[in-house]
C-alpha cells in the first residue's frame, strides 16, 4: 500500500475520529488503513492543546515508501496496538485499521490489526491479565476515576524492552529510549484527538 511519494523520507500518517489522517502542503487525505512491515518504533514526549502525553510511533515500510503512523500511547488507539503487539508475527505485514464511535456522548476508539486475513486478538485480557498491572480505581470530588499509571508504564517497558529490540531492522538508529521535545525530528502538527477510553 502506499499512501504517496515521500522523498525517500516518512510519511507522517496521524489518526483522526477512526481515520488515518496525511497532511501534505496543508490539504489532508484520508485513508481506512495502512498495511506494511513494521520496522521500527518509538515512544515520545508530546504535548496537544496545553496537555502533555506519550506519543506511540510505529515504522512502517511497504519496501517502497516508510510511513510514520502517530497515536497517544493512552488512547484506544495506543492501547488496543499495545495489547495486541504480542500476538503480532513481526516478520510478517501488518494490516492496521484504526476504528472510532461514539458512546454516550464520548468517542470511544480502538483498532483492527489484521495478518495473513486474520484479525488478532487481545494478548492481555480482564480474564487473562498475565503480567499487566489491574486500573486503580481513585475517588476524587465524589467521582470514581480509574488511574492507569501503572499499566502503561507496564506497556512502555514492553514495548521499548521486548519488541523494539526484536524487530532487528530499525527505521530510526539508536538504543530503545523515550525522546524528549529536543530530540524529535521537525513533523507536522499532531491532529491526533484526545479520546476518553473506557477503564480496561
Amino acid at each position: 500500500m502506499s499512501l504517496g511519494n515521500n522523498s525517500g523520507r516518512f510519511t507522517y500518517v496521524n489518526i483522526k475520529k477512526g481515520q488515518l489522517v496525511v497532511k501534505k502542503e496543508n490539504e489532508f487525505s484520508y485513508f481506512s488503513f495502512i498495511a506494511g512491515y513494521l520496522k521500527d518504533l518509538e515512544i515520545r514526549d508530546d504535548e496537544f492543546n496545553g496537555k502533555k502525553y506519550k506519543k506511540l510511533c510505529l515504522m512502517l515500510t511497504d519496501n517502497d515508501e516508510d510511513f510514520q503512523l502517530q497515536m497517544k500511547l493512552d488512547s484506544g488507539y495506543g492501547i488496543a496496538f499495545s495489547m495486541m503487539v504480542p500476538n503480532i508475527d513481526l516478520k510478517q505485514m501488518v494490516k492496521i485499521t484504526p476504528t472510532y464511535k461514539e458512546v454516550d456522548n464520548k468517542g470511544k476508539a480502538g483498532m483492527f490489526i489484521n495478518q495473513s486475513g486474520k484479525a488478532l486478538k487481545w494478548f492481555w485480557t480482564r480474564d487473562n491479565p498475565g503480567h499487566l498491572p489491574p486500573m486503580e480505581q481513585t475517588e476524587f470530588k465524589g467521582e470514581t476515576l480509574w488511574d492507569n499509571t501503572k499499566q502503561q508504564t507496564f506497556l512502555i517497558d514492553y514495548l521499548l524492552n521486548t519488541i523494539k529490540p526484536a524487530l532487528g531492522h530499525s527505521i530510526v538508529d539508536g538504543p530503545a529510549h523515550q525522546l524528549d521535545e529536543k530530540e524529535r525530528d521537525p513533523n507536522p502538527s499532531d491532529i491526533t484527538e484526545p479520546v476518553d477510553d473506557l477503564p480496561f
